[in-house]
């Protein structure tokens, strides 16, 4: 199935816990727990499209998949039982949910996955399910154009402030853009186009840092396999760079950093490779597994150390089968062998190995207890709009001040270093004066060249002075640009309320005037019903003077017959 990957969880107990869908589209995992045995295969559901699984810190589980009724269903284990429920189902029955990918944020978890047609079109939806156990609350992100050989077609990064980042793809037709959309203050922002990849069998992976983005890029174009690494900076500045090229496939590639280094490493011939990028180049590709008896392919796995009280996850490489070797790329290297689980030299951590990884738990929990305090300090932030701006603005008007004042002595700085120059210089020719005159006035010579030491001193001292402050000037600029993005944010924000108030006083107006309306049509009404009724009056008055003529000349025929029979 396109873009699902074997997902593993090992607990806090080193138990082993693997989910997977077959072909016949069946949900199912097994476990293997002290004995080194897996348990019997269990089914969680049949008929499944595609899933994903999430672990939260307290290590339960949370599975989201899709069915081919078009359903979007969660479940999790309580004693040992598996509850679940449809959260979401599809409009458009001609559509099915595929690359399901899930984020949990506080109390709400967010839902990615793709919508695509199921006559085989080329259209696609990415769309964006906002759960908080009751409701939710489904987006539609982007439609995209599918293209065959894409298996994967978008991912989901986090930034420290826990804004979501959108990477995807789209076929443009001669070319498949990579494009990008932000998930901030509840809403996501426009897309943009980072650039576009040629070829065929398109596949991607990206690695996201404060001020940075790395991607990696493979394709295949004219029987040549290329995986291609693209750096884009704060400014938006775009740098690409070739990892490898050749007729040989490679798949699943990855890219991550260590040691504040970025790595890429990829399959290629059931053989992992890994490169390193150092001085604006990459390294010639090296083995790190070289295994021809069982196939590998690429894992997503989360791992409990309840040491450091953080669970982490990412995707791994491993061997399909009951023997299952895990190749971390962060050197991590978990063995499993069937039958086999009291051997330590079987199943077990490399001593050196788990102490570095350990390091790099705790390093990445000090990480996330820093980015935690980030977080509640702007959520704080948020719940004052009004004063944050003023806020901002003031210490946007205090950093603007700040820089003239940095500018002005950076000029002080550069004015001191022309005149000490200068006076450099002009011991110079004093020297040169000193130089033809008799010897008993060395001693002048002595105190000059001592003056002159002091001076290049000085000059030293004032140029890293000057580049400080330069370096100063430029935070303070990268401090001005974060505040007015800010700014213009809440800006955006008042706008939207203005508008919409500005529409509830226009239909207030309006309803006014269809009141007065109303009452004025009522009146008329009335003054109409007070006529009719007069008529009415007038029409009956008249009906009974008619009828007493009418019985009156009656009465005159009768007796004008009486007495003519009897005359």
């Amino acid at each position: 199935m396109k873009g699902v990957y074997p997902w593993i969880y090992v607990d806090y107990k080193s138990n082993l816990w693997k989910f997977s869908i077959n072909a016949n589209g069946e949900l199912s995992y097994a476990v293997m727990y002290n004995e080194g045995k897996w348990t019997k295969s269990s089914i969680i559901d049949s008929k499944a499209t595609s899933y994903s699984i999430f672990i939260d810190d307290e290590g339960s589980i949370h599975l989201v998949y899709g069915n081919t009724k078009g359903e979007l269903r969660y479940c999790t284990m309580k004693d040992n039982k598996w509850l679940g429920k449809t959260i979401y189902t599809l409009d458009n029955k001609d559509y099915e949910i595929e690359n399901i990918k899930i984020i949990i944020i506080g109390s709400s978890m967010h839902i990615f996955y793709t919508a695509a047609s199921r006559d085989g079109s080329d259209h696609g939806i990415i769309l964006h399910c906002l759960w908080d156990g009751y409701k939710t609350n489904v987006t539609d992100i982007e439609d995209i154009i599918l293209r065959d050989g894409i298996d994967d077609y978008y991912t989901i990064k986090t930034t420290y402030r826990n804004d979501i980042c959108l990477f995807y793809l789209s076929d443009d037709g001669d070319e498949v853009s990579l494009n990008y959309s932000i998930f901030q203050n509840n809403r996501w922002r426009e897309s943009k186009r980072l650039y576009g990849v040629q070829g065929e069998g398109i596949y991607f992976d990206v690695k996201l840092e404060k001020n940075s983005i790395h991607i990696i890029n493979k394709s295949r174009e004219n029987s040549i396999c290329h995986l291609d690494y693209v750096i884009i900076d704060a400014y938006q500045n775009l740098k690409d760079f070739n990892i490898f090229s050749g007729n040989e496939d490679i798949r699943e590639a990855l890219i991550f950093n260590k040691d504040e280094r970025i790595f890429a490493t990829w399959l290629q011939d059931n053989t992992i490779y890994y490169s390193t990028f150092s001085e604006e180049k990459w390294d010639v590709p090296t083995v790190a597994i070289k295994n021809s008896e069982e196939e590998i392919e690429r894992y997503n796995i989360f791992f409990d150390d309840r040491d450091s009280s953080h669970i982490n996850s990412r995707s791994i490489y491993g061997t399909k089968g009951l023997d299952l070797f895990l190749y971390d790329p962060l050197d991590f290297l978990y063995t499993v062998k069937e039958g086999s689980y009291k051997e330590k030299a079987e199943i077990g951590l490399n001593s050196k190995e788990t102490k570095a990884f350990k390091r790099e738990i705790n390093k990445i929990k000090e990480e996330n207890r820093v980015l935690e305090e980030r977080i509640e300090y702007l959520v704080s932030l948020d719940k004052k709009n009004k004063e944050n701006i003023e806020k901002y603005q003031s210490q946007l008007s205090r950093a603007l001040d700040q820089k003239r004042k940095a500018e002005e002595n950076s000029n002080i700085y550069v004015e001191l270093q022309k005149k000490l120059q200068a006076d450099y210089e002009e011991v110079n020719e004093i020297l040169k004066i000193k130089d033809h005159e008799n010897i008993n006035i060395k001693s002048s010579l002595d105190k000059y060249n001592n003056d002159l030491s002091l001076l290049k001193s000085k000059i030293k001292k004032y140029e890293v002075q000057e580049s400080s402050l330069r370096q100063d000037i430029i935070d303070l600029n990268e401090n001005i640009n974060d505040l007015r993005e800010e700014i213009n944010i809440f800006k955006e924000e008042n706008e939207g309320l203005t508008r919409e108030i500005i529409n509830f006083k226009r239909r207030e107006e309006e309803s006014n005037d269809y009141i007065d309306n109303l009452n004025k049509a009522i009146s008329e009404l009335k003054e109409e019903n007070s006529v009719v009724k007069k008529e009415i009056s007038l029409l009956l008055e008249e009906n009974r003077r008619l009828n007493t003529e009418l019985e009156i000349e009656k009465n005159q025929s009768v007796m004008e017959r009486i007495l003519k029979r009897r005359s």
